[in-house]
C-alpha cells in the first residue's frame, strides 16, 4: 500500500515535471503556467514529506532534473519569475529544494546559481532561519568547487544570520568551516580569530541546548584544539596558552579531567616561554591536582620537580 501512495505521488511530480519541461521549451511560455506546475509538484512533495523524513533516491534525481531546468532557463534571472517568488514562498522552497537535491548528488555548479538566490528570496519572505541555511549550503558548494573565496564569503553571512536569530550551533559550525578555509589559503590569523568564535557559539548552545549539550562541548574543545594548532604554526606562545586553558571548561564538564590535565600543563609551558613564571607556575599546580584526582600518579614527579623549579624563578622578594 505504502509503496503505491510513493508511486502515485512520485509519478504526480514526475509529469508536472515534464509538463513544465514542455512549457519552458516553448519560444513564449506563460509563467501562468510555471506557477500552477510548481505549486502542484510542492503540494505532492508536502505530502510525500509526511510519510518520510527526507528525500529518497528517485525524488533526488527528479529535483535535480527540475534545478537544471530552473538554471539552463535563467528563471531566477526573470523579472517575471522572481514577482512569482515574492508571492508563493512555497515556489521559493521548492526552487531551493532542487539545490539540496543538487548537494546530495554533488552537482556543486547548478547548487551555487540556485541557493544563493532563494537565500536572497527567503529573505523577502522574512525566512531568515531558511535563508541562513541556503548560505551556508552555498559556501559548502563553493569550498567543493575550489573557490575559497565564495566558501568563505558564504558560511560568514550564514554564521552571522544565525547568530542574530541565536541559533547558536548553526553559527558555530558555520564559523568553525569558515576557520578551516582561512587556514588552507594560510590566513592563520583569520583562521584562529574565527576558531575562537566558533568555541563562544558552541559553549552558548551548549548551555541551550540541553539534549545536544555533550556534541557541542565535544565541538567547542575540537575548535579550540585546532585554534591551538594553528597558533603554533604561527609561534604565537600567547595564543596557544589561552586555547589550551579554555579547554579546560569544556572537557571537565564532558568529564575529561585527565585530557583537561594535560592541556592546562602543556599550556603552563607555553606560559614559561613568554616568562610568565607566576601564571605558568600556577597552572602547573592547577594541572597536579587535575592530575591526582584522575589517579595520573605517575605524572606527580615530574610536575612537581617542575614546580620546584619554577618557583627557583620567582622573583626574589626585595
Amino acid at each position: 500500500m505504502k509503496k503505491e501512495f510513493w508511486g502515485r505521488n512520485m509519478g504526480f511530480i514526475r509529469d508536472q515535471i515534464e509538463d513544465l519541461k514542455e512549457i519552458l521549451d516553448r519560444k513564449f511560455f506563460s509563467y501562468d503556467g510555471v506557477e500552477k506546475c510548481m505549486l502542484k509538484i510542492s503540494e505532492h512533495y508536502f505530502v510525500l514529506t509526511e510519510q518520510a523524513e527526507d528525500m529518497n533516491k528517485e525524488q533526488v534525481f527528479e529535483f535535480v532534473e527540475l534545478g537544471s531546468m530552473v538554471v539552463s532557463h535563467d528563471l531566477l534571472d526573470s523579472e517575471a519569475f522572481r514577482k512569482l517568488c515574492d508571492e508563493n514562498l512555497m515556489i521559493v522552497g521548492l526552487i531551493d529544494l532542487c539545490g539540496r537535491a543538487c548537494d546530495i548528488v554533488s552537482e556543486w555548479e547548478t547548487s551555487v546559481k540556485i541557493r544563493p538566490k532563494t537565500a536572497e528570496l527567503f529573505l523577502k519572505h522574512g525566512k531568515e532561519s531558511f535563508a541562513a541555511n541556503s548560505l551556508e549550503f552555498t559556501g559548502i558548494a563553493f569550498y567543493n568547487l575550489g573557490d575559497l573565496e565564495k566558501a568563505i564569503k558564504y558560511r560568514v553571512e550564514s554564521g552571522g544570520l544565525a547568530e542574530k536569530l541565536q541559533h547558536y550551533k548553526s553559527a558555530g559550525f558555520s564559523y568553525d568551516g569558515v576557520g578551516q578555509y582561512y587556514s588552507e589559503i594560510g590566513d592563520l590569523d583569520s583562521a584562529i580569530k574565527y576558531k575562537e568564535i566558533a568555541y563562544d557559539c558552541f559553549m552558548v548552545a551548549a548551555e541551550n541546548l540541553i539534549q545536544d549539550m555533550r556534541h557541542m562541548l565535544i565541538r567547542a574543545t575540537k575548535s579550540l584544539r585546532t585554534g591551538a594548532d594553528f597558533a603554533k604554526a604561527k609561534k604565537d606562545y600567547e595564543k596557544i596558552a589561552d586555547f589550551l586553558l579554555k579547554t579546560e571548561k569544556p572537557l571537565l564538564r564532558l568529564d575529561r579531567a585527565r585530557e583537561a590535565a594535560k592541556n592546562i600543563d602543556e599550556a603552563a609551558d607555553y606560559l614559561y616561554l613568554q616568562g610568565k613564571i607566576e601564571k605558568a607556575l600556577e597552572q602547573k599546580q592547577r594541572a597536579l591536582e587535575l592530575y591526582l584526582q584522575t589517579g595520573r600518579k605517575f605524572k606527580k614527579f615530574n610536575i612537581e620537580t617542575q614546580i620546584e623549579y619554577l618557583k627557583t624563578k620567582l622573583p626574589k622578594p626585595l
